[in-house]
């Protein structure tokens, strides 16, 4: 899968896909490199998983290590 598609199918099962299109590139980036990282498509799933409160949030992954 592409990073395009991770994009779009995070805003497909995304309820509130108004909360992607607020996220600056980085944040976007991070995501789709952890999203890239899994070797394994159930893996990804799982990510996704747990990225959708983030997302929702408008939180990036590592927001809680920055002052």
């Amino acid at each position: 899968m592409t990073l395009l598609n991770y994009l779009s199918y995070i805003k497909w099962q995304l309820v509130a896909t108004k909360s992607i299109d607020e996220l600056n590139v980085g944040r976007l980036k991070e995501y789709a490199q952890f999203l890239t990282e899994a070797k394994r498509t159930n893996n990804t799933f799982k990510q996704v998983k747990k990225l959708e409160p983030l997302i929702l949030q408008g939180r990036g992954l590592n927001d809680r290590y920055r002052k």
